[in-house]
């Protein structure tokens, strides 16, 4: 499973993702202060799962029809990246399957899958 991290999410979350044996890549490092339109396709053309926690990524595909690999969005009171990691750890031990060209909104109590 790849991943792109989105600037607004954190490093450590891509280096856990790292840790964990998945291919991550961060817009921190790549390509820092890119239009969010430009992230998403660049999630789209590397078949990325793209993390974020900018809710303009849900307007990009729900209202402006823009094209995905598959979108979790954070939504998190806590942001420190433990609590981060926690959410996407969750995610990949019960929900793996569901990422990938999916949009999930993922908050520390729910976990809400938007099927493509």
């Amino acid at each position: 499973m790849r991943f792109l991290i989105d600037e607004c999410v954190s490093l450590k979350v891509h280096r856990w993702l790292r840790m964990q044996g998945y291919d991550s890549l961060a817009i921190a490092e790549i390509a820092p202060s890119v239009r969010d339109v430009d992230v998403l396709a660049l999630a789209q053309q590397e078949k990325r799962i793209l993390i974020t926690m900018d809710k303009d990524f849900g307007e990009l595909i729900f209202r402006d029809s823009a094209a995905h690999f598959g979108v979790v969005l954070l939504r998190v009171h806590d942001w420190k990246a433990e609590s981060k990691i926690n959410i996407i750890s969750k995610l990949l031990i019960n929900h793996t399957s569901d990422m990938a060209n999916n949009f999930i909104v993922a908050t520390e109590q729910n976990i809400r899958i938007t099927r493509r």
